[in-house]
């Protein structure tokens, strides 16, 4: 069990195909959590999602070995 985790939050478009991927992970099945629950709740975290890339750190403040909005998530890097 981790108590904190980090993760990358890549927007990217491929101009071959003409679309946008979003790529979404992180270090460990924790950070990858962390990083789909910052995106379901964009409104709450839209400070942390800023340009095209973002590093977060997940810590699961709150001991409950779940992530969730209890937990604190940090805006570690981004890129334009």
């Amino acid at each position: 069990y981790r108590r904190h985790d980090y993760a990358v939050i890549w927007l990217h478009y491929d101009e071959s195909n003409y679309r946008n991927v979003l790529v979404v992970w992180g270090l460990s099945g924790w950070g990858t959590q962390a990083a789909c629950h910052v995106l379901q709740h964009y409104q709450e975290y839209s400070d942390l999602l800023r340009g095209s890339a973002v590093l977060i750190k997940w810590t699961n403040a709150n001991n409950n070995y779940m992530v969730d909005s209890g937990d604190e998530f940090e805006l570690i890097e981004h890129w334009p």
